[in-house]
């Protein structure tokens, strides 16, 4: 789905360089920059200000870029980075270096993975963004880390989700992978059509209350939409699931087969564009007039 690469600060210490890189990058395009270290993008900007044929108004174009990419073109893992060692040596090393797609360097390749900035082949960055996953929960949320990682809202939009055992898991599944990687994670919508569940509309709060309560991770509030079927403009056999800054789409619910057997089969995953991203995000918003819904309540944890 998500492939991460290594870009050598030295790499992109000017606007072109910086420019032709960090285009190549982001959500919708399936591919990310590894934020290692953490002060990633500050030594970007050293490398810009040992090179003296970068003017002001060019470091400043670059720094603009590298606030712009923090969340939607970087992905910070979790691993040690020795300040002893060179950004090369510690990208290289058998802890990080299996993380990583290919790594972007300024000088010549150390590795079949690695690339000279100047020297990208046009295939490198053809093959990301879409992927088959088993209809477990474990694999329907976690092919979408990279999205949850730093999202402080998450939408999903499935008009058979409901409060039974085969969608709760999914959601449990998708709540602790961003949790795992964060605790900004405060609210979730959930969008459904009112029809596809004919329980009234106590017990269907009763049993999502008693479900989500049952989660590990607290703080957050979900917010439960069901929606007249009027307003579900959209393919109904896809599924999405949204953050403010990305989103996929799913060929089949979030649900997970009650036969162990189903739960083998592969449905495809795909990175949103940022249109049909931002056009979604607007559909399903509470503060959009056009939506018409039937029932709307919210528990918190």
């Amino acid at each position: 789905m998500h492939a991460l690469f290594g870009v050598e600060p030295a790499a992109i210490n000017n606007w072109q360089n910086m420019r032709y890189v960090i285009e190549k990058f982001g959500m919708s395009r399936g591919a990310l920059i590894a934020q290692i270290p953490k002060k990633w993008p500050a030594l970007v900007l050293d490398e810009c200000r040992r090179n003296p044929n970068v003017k002001d108004i060019e470091r400043a174009r670059i720094e603009e870029a590298l606030r712009h990419a923090k969340n939607d073109k970087l992905f910070r893992p979790q691993v040690h980075f020795e300040p002893e060692q060179s950004w090369t040596e510690n990208i290289l090393g058998e802890e990080i270096s299996g993380l990583l797609q290919g790594v972007i360097i300024s000088s010549e390749p150390l590795s079949e993975t690695c690339f000279n900035v100047d020297d990208l082949p046009n295939d490198v960055f053809e093959n990301f963004g879409q992927t088959r996953v088993k209809q477990t929960a474990e694999a329907l949320a976690d092919v979408a880390r990279f999205v949850l990682a730093n999202a402080e809202a998450i939408i999903l939009i499935d008009p058979y989700f409901q409060p039974a055992r085969r969608c709760i898991k999914v959601l449990k599944s998708i709540i602790s992978v961003a949790s795992s990687y964060n605790s900004k994670l405060k609210s979730v919508f959930i969008f459904s059509a009112a029809s596809k569940c004919n329980k009234s509309d106590d017990l269907i709060h009763d049993e999502y209350r008693a479900a989500i309560e049952a989660f590990d991770a607290k703080g957050i509030t979900y917010h439960i939409i069901r929606l007249d079927d009027g307003v579900i403009d959209m393919d109904m056999h896809a599924r999405y699931l949204l953050t403010p800054d990305a989103g996929l789409v799913y060929d089949r619910g979030f649900q997970e087969p009650e036969d162990i057997g189903k739960r083998e089969h592969l449905t495809p995953v795909s990175c949103l564009v940022q249109r049909l991203h931002s056009e979604l995000r607007e559909e399903f918003s509470l503060d959009n007039p056009q939506l018409s819904v039937a029932q709307h309540f919210f528990i918190e944890t």
